[in-house]
């Protein structure tokens, strides 16, 4: 047998080979898809303690023994979702919630287990969209009836950081939610001491009750869970 026919058929094997080699390695879009998936936030205000505090129906049919919440709004600088391993996190920019009417808001995440979350507030402006009048230069405002029919108004100016990660409960659903605890912000606090002014209304802010003010804003992480979405959430997609 001539040996130079003979490696030239051993080449053409190798060759071949190596390029069955390179395609396997490299894979294709469909074979190997993206870890990328779409997941969304949304932040709610509860009550664990509807004595203390009570969330209002849409019609304002609201007549607890505590404090009947009416409005709820609250400024983020950003909202994040953490993963339970590592430093990941996914999450929103600067955004003004509708505590008691939620939006799901969307975003693109590799995370597949989430197990905490953390927000920074940040002072409200024009630039975070329809937002009410009263949470403008405030990062949270909050508006409620107590049972003598006393509205109270809750206005914070104040830069509040909170994040809470629980390893023991890794969520893999996409639909995640934060939900905030009203009796908690209230805690310790005789809301029906708070005299009212002249229009009937007891605020509380920077320049009136700010002792009260600081110890709502100390509590406003209290309780604060990130949990799924749930049928009673009242969420509406975005």
């Amino acid at each position: 047998m001539n040996p130079l026919v003979d490696c030239s058929h051993h080449t053409r094997r190798l060759t071949l080979l190596g390029l069955f080699l390179l395609c396997s390695c490299a894979g294709t879009e469909t074979g190997n898809p993206s870890l990328t998936r779409q997941a969304s936030l949304s932040m709610v205000l509860k009550s664990n303690d509807t004595s203390a505090a009570q969330i209002c129906p849409a019609n304002g049919a609201c007549t607890g023994a505590g404090l009947n919440i009416q409005s709820a709004w609250l400024a983020t600088d950003y909202l994040e979702a953490l993963s339970c391993v590592g430093q990941d996190d996914s999450g929103l920019p600067p955004t003004a919630w509708d505590l008691l009417h939620p939006l799901a808001r969307n975003f693109d995440t590799q995370i597949a287990d989430f197990c905490g979350f953390h927000f920074v507030t940040r002072l409200a402006d024009s630039g975070l969209g329809n937002v009410p009048a009263e949470l403008i230069g405030a990062s949270i405002w909050l508006r409620a009836t107590r049972a003598d029919n006393v509205v109270v108004d809750v206005q914070s100016p104040a830069i509040i950081d909170v994040g809470k990660v629980d390893p023991s409960q890794p969520l893999s659903n996409a639909k995640l939610i934060v939900a905030l605890d009203a009796a908690a912000w209230l805690n310790g606090i005789d809301v029906n001491s708070l005299i009212a002014g002249s229009d009937g209304v007891a605020r509380v802010s920077s320049t009136s009750n700010a002792l009260v003010l600081q110890q709502v804003d100390q509590q406003t992480g209290d309780n604060a869970i990130l949990r799924n979405e749930e049928a009673d959430d009242g969420v509406t997609d975005n």
